[in-house]
């Protein structure tokens, strides 16, 4: 019985009893406990065949291909080559991370802009002026890239991120290199490619000078600095989904796939 009192009034109100759920909470319980302790008293065996899996896959990983490599130890390989050819040259689910900072710009690499960098002529590069002595390394301006050149930096990510997406098991992560003027353009590549975006992690900076001065016009515009000073980087944390309704915790004990603190 309850009591209950309104405008004076008092009453007795007899409220439904509520149902018995002891027996069927206990069975419920009974059955999880047991389910724990298989999972517990089978985890070293899982463990054991992961381990096993995982070291026949590091095998076949740093064998792969035929381009020419250093072994460094049992579990660091060296490959020099075409990054993109060796990772087609991968199995698939092969690798459980990928760490990168690729090239921005493209161009700047090719013959006539890297003579011209070489040559202290520019082109694409900006040559920046000596600072108090010092001389600073040329630096590629991603302000002047063309629509066409931006066109063919979303191919070659949208291709980069297709290609990783292969060879990476499932919840395997990809921690990427970027620029403020150019990293949204490369994060929705990763997306379009199916990727999930995990977050960010901003890299401090500090540059003499954000931009030089006008290009040709240094004496003229001493004081004028064509961007603002750099004083951050974003990185990108993208991973690959899972199989269906796979549980993190399978993914990191099976596979060896996931975040390392």
């Amino acid at each position: 019985m309850t009591q209950l009192e309104l405008n004076g009034i008092v009453s007795l109100v007899r409220l439904p009893a509520k149902k018995s759920r002891g027996p069927r909470k206990a069975k419920r319980d009974d059955r999880r406990t047991r389910a724990k302790e298989k999972s517990r008293t089978q985890a070293p065996l899982r463990k054991a065949t992961a381990t096993s899996a995982v070291e026949t896959q590091w095998a076949k990983v740093r064998s792969a291909g035929d381009h020419e490599r250093k072994y460094l130890s049992e579990r660091v390989a060296y490959v020099l080559g075409d990054a993109a050819e060796w990772v087609a040259s991968l199995p698939s689910h092969s690798i459980h991370a990928v760490v990168t900072d690729p090239p921005y710009g493209l161009i700047e690499y090719n013959e006539t802009n890297h003579t011209k960098m070489l040559n202290g002529r520019g082109g694409v590069w900006r040559i920046p002026p000596a600072y108090d002595g010092a001389h600073r390394q040329p630096l590629p301006r991603f302000t002047v890239l063309s629509e066409a050149e931006r066109e063919a930096l979303t191919r070659f990510f949208v291709g980069m991120a297709t290609a990783l997406m292969r060879v990476l098991a499932p919840g395997g992560h990809i921690f990427i290199a970027s620029n403020p003027l150019l990293s949204s353009q490369t994060f929705v590549a990763f997306l379009q490619a199916g990727f999930e975006k995990r977050g960010e992690v901003i890299r401090l900076v500090q540059t003499l000078r954000g931009g030089d001065r006008p290009k040709n016009a240094h004496d003229e515009f001493p004081d004028v600095s064509m961007m603002p000073r750099s004083c951050w980087e974003p990185w990108g944390v993208f991973r690959k989904p899972m199989d269906g309704p796979t549980p993190v915790s399978w993914t990191v004990e099976v596979l060896g796939s996931g975040y390392r603190v």
